[in-house]
């Protein structure tokens, strides 16, 4: 992504884009368009998770979809890095509608855990300064899919290790809570989004996503 967009300058370099599957040839309409999706893997920030990555792609594309994965830069790199690249994903697909036959106005983005947070992200702040200071037609995805998503910066339900990872230090300050915490990021032009977690689930705790709902909700 650096190098397709002349950014090689910026920091990160570990942004990748791989397109997994979308059907074209003698047996698909010519006119058709398809829905895409990103997919952005979990990993705490720490890495990237190969299990939330092409097995996910592969079942999206069995339902008709151009399906997409980013391998985000992750620890040592921190905010906005991973935002940027997000943004990078985001508009090669759309500059590439015609060539994946996808609608442009259906370009969705699926996280998980940290990933989830990311699509969470992305979706409130596509237009932050950090972003539009390398596109400044940065666009919202049309829908998010958030999978026990890492979500606040409230003591009840943070998950300590991917929030270091993304700020780089451990004692998060107003700023920090303001500019990650995803629940306080919603207005009423959130794009929607599905969101799914498990109450059992006993790495990222399910408050991230009923804070999240709740505020989705009264927006």
């Amino acid at each position: 992504l650096y190098d397709h967009f002349g950014l090689e300058k910026l920091p990160g370099r570990a942004g990748n884009l791989t397109c997994i599957y979308y059907s074209t040839g003698w047996e698909i309409s010519t006119s058709r368009v398809r829905p895409a999706v990103l997919i952005l893997p979990g990993g705490g920030y720490h890495a990237v998770s190969d299990r939330e990555a092409e097995p996910i792609a592969l079942r999206f594309a069995n339902r008709g979809y151009a399906a997409f994965v980013l391998r985000y830069s992750v620890k040592p790199n921190v905010f906005p890095t991973s935002l940027r690249e997000c943004a990078m994903a985001m508009k090669y697909i759309r500059e590439n509608c015609e060539k994946f036959e996808v609608d442009p106005n259906m370009v969705a983005a699926i996280g998980f855990s940290a990933g989830g947070h990311l699509a969470g992200l992305y979706s409130n702040r596509y237009d932050c300064p950090e972003v539009r200071a390398i596109f400044p037609d940065s666009k919202a995805v049309a829908a998010s899919v958030l999978c026990y998503p890492v979500i606040t910066t409230e003591q009840i339900g943070r998950h300590e290790g991917t929030l270091l990872n993304l700020t780089g230090h451990t004692k998060l300050t107003d700023a920090d809570i303001a500019n990650y915490s995803v629940e306080k990021l919603v207005t009423k032009q959130t794009p929607p989004a599905f969101i799914w977690h498990t109450a059992t689930d006993d790495v990222v705790p399910v408050q991230n996503s009923l804070a999240f709902s709740a505020a989705m909700a009264s927006n």
